[in-house]
């Protein structure tokens, strides 16, 4: 009876200790998938501020390179470097809403996009109507350079804060990790430990089982050798009264 209680008490404490893990691990794998999930934003925004810079330079190019060379119609290229700065300007909006600082960055960032590119929209109208010159002399005044590098400092700004978020989201994320291999270890440490100590309380009632019915057997026997040792008659009955031993002297009775 000891030993069943004991059997019962050990497993409910191995259980205990397993589920008490398990409610420490979980909750950290989940935290850890958030922090990689923050990680993984960060580096898409830092992308889209990358594409955004590397179009508008390219639209900068083809403008020049057209007015050098010229030709009858704006070129293509130019247009489709600045649908790109605008679409990448749009997908960074939406990386950003929830970061006020950066939403904030990205309305200004595109307000500067839309004057740059409608100037130098400007600048070919009037190289197609007026000439090299008067697009030259444009040129010249340094607009579209001073906007230009406005905008390169403004997305310089924006990396900074983006790169400063990242590497907290990283350490964040680093540590989560590093908590949450922690705990699985010791979530697997402590099943392999319970089941040892399974494997240890069950031997152990096993073997606590098979002396009792040893010593039962024995008792039997030395039992059923007195009974048998008695010059009266001796009749075993169980419950019901059915006869389970007869003893010499009662079966000649």
């Amino acid at each position: 009876m000891r030993s069943q209680v004991l059997v019962t008490i050990l497993t409910g404490a191995a259980a205990a200790l397993l589920l008490a893990c398990a409610a420490i691990y979980y909750p950290n794998l989940e935290r850890t998938a958030e922090h990689a999930r923050w990680v993984a934003h960060t580096q898409r925004v830092l992308s889209r501020l990358d594409r955004v810079s590397a179009a508008l330079h390219d639209a900068q190019g083809v403008q020049r390179t057209f007015l050098l060379v010229g030709g009858d119609d704006r070129p293509a290229d130019f247009f489709a470097a600045t649908d790109a700065a605008r679409r990448e300007l749009a997908a960074a909006t939406g990386l950003t809403t929830d970061n006020p600082a950066q939403a904030a960055n990205v309305a200004r960032l595109r307000a500067l996009v839309d004057e740059v590119v409608a100037s130098w929209s400007t600048t070919l109208a009037i190289y197609q109507r007026e000439g090299f010159d008067a697009a030259r002399a444009r040129v010249a005044a340094g607009t579209n350079d001073r906007r230009l590098a406005t905008i390169d400092t403004l997305l310089d700004d924006m990396r900074d804060l983006e790169e400063g978020l990242l590497r907290t989201r990283e350490e964040a994320a680093a540590q989560a990790y590093t908590l949450t291999l922690r705990t699985g270890a010791l979530l697997v440490v402590l099943g392999l430990l319970s089941i040892l100590l399974l494997g240890w309380i069950l031997r152990r009632y096993l073997r606590e089982r098979d002396t009792a019915a040893e010593m039962i057997f024995h008792q039997r026997q030395l039992l059923e050798a007195t009974l048998t040792s008695i010059g009266d008659g001796v009749i075993v009955t169980d419950d019901t009264g059915r006869v389970t031993f007869l003893n010499d002297v009662a079966q000649r009775l």
